[in-house]
């Protein structure tokens, strides 16, 4: 699972908007969709407010943080590979 799915449920259990979420953590709706997908880190205050927030040990955040960032490098590894293949066919 991945910051973006423990976030979605989170805003759908408390039927609350990302707009919300984000200012309650105290970042831009922007930081926190770039967080949500892997493009940003939060700062350690940041991401212990939405671990408090959320309502999830940190156990359980940073696994969920682990997972959206190793989607994130897989991606990213595809998208590098074929760029390469493009540049240097066989």
């Amino acid at each position: 699972m991945c910051v973006w799915c423990l976030v979605e449920m989170h805003l759908k259990a408390t039927d609350k908007s990302v707009a919300l979420l984000a200012q309650e953590i105290g970042v831009s709706r922007q930081t926190l969709f770039s967080w949500m997908n892997g493009e940003v880190v939060l700062t350690a205050k940041h991401a212990a407010k939405a671990i408090s927030i959320i309502r999830c040990d940190l156990q359980t955040f940073m696994k969920w943080l682990d997972d959206s960032y190793e989607m994130q490098k897989n991606k990213l590894r595809e998208s590098i590979s074929s760029v390469l293949s493009e540049e240097n066919p066989r």
